[in-house]
């Protein structure tokens, strides 16, 4: 049987392979929903004031100074005055979903998730309150939407 051969062909098998490369390549619908799911998840570390750990005690003399301003809008919350802070921005390109602080708070975002030296000469120390980061709980949300995303482009 030299050089005999059979030759199996599908074009629906072919053309759901073909659909699967198209979604990997411009997977811009999954990167909403990975968006969708990141932003969900900061929002939850302000809402609980950090996790799973939660985030240092505000020093007494900015706790005072946070209630003065707080007290006639009703907020007592630690990174939340203004509300400017928690507004996360979240944009989805066709291989990833890019999260980010609103950009009017770029010069105090930084120093609150990654903590150090703040104020007039740098003489305050601003403890870390990582807040723009995804729990482990949320990387299984991932990983099953990127699932649900796989199968339907494929059918």
């Amino acid at each position: 049987m030299a050089g005999a051969r059979i030759t199996l062909e599908d074009r629906g098998f072919q053309r759901r392979v073909a659909a699967i490369k198209n979604g990997v390549a411009n997977a811009t619908p999954l990167m909403k929903i990975w968006g969708a799911i990141g932003k969900r998840s900061v929002e939850k570390n302000f809402e609980v004031e950090g996790r799973p750990t939660r985030w240092k005690a505000l020093s007494p003399a900015t706790a005072n100074r946070m209630k003065n301003k707080t007290r006639r809008r009703g907020f007592r919350r630690i990174l939340f005055v203004t509300g400017h802070l928690k507004s996360i921005t979240v944009k989805a390109e066709s291989t990833r979903a890019i999260l980010g602080s609103n950009p009017a708070t770029k010069d105090y975002a930084a120093i609150h998730q990654f903590g150090g030296q703040a104020g007039r000469g740098r003489k305050v120390t601003i403890p870390r309150r990582s807040f723009l980061f995804l729990q482990p709980e949320d990387y299984t949300e991932l990983h099953d939407s990127a699932k649900k995303y796989l199968v339907k482009i494929g059918t």
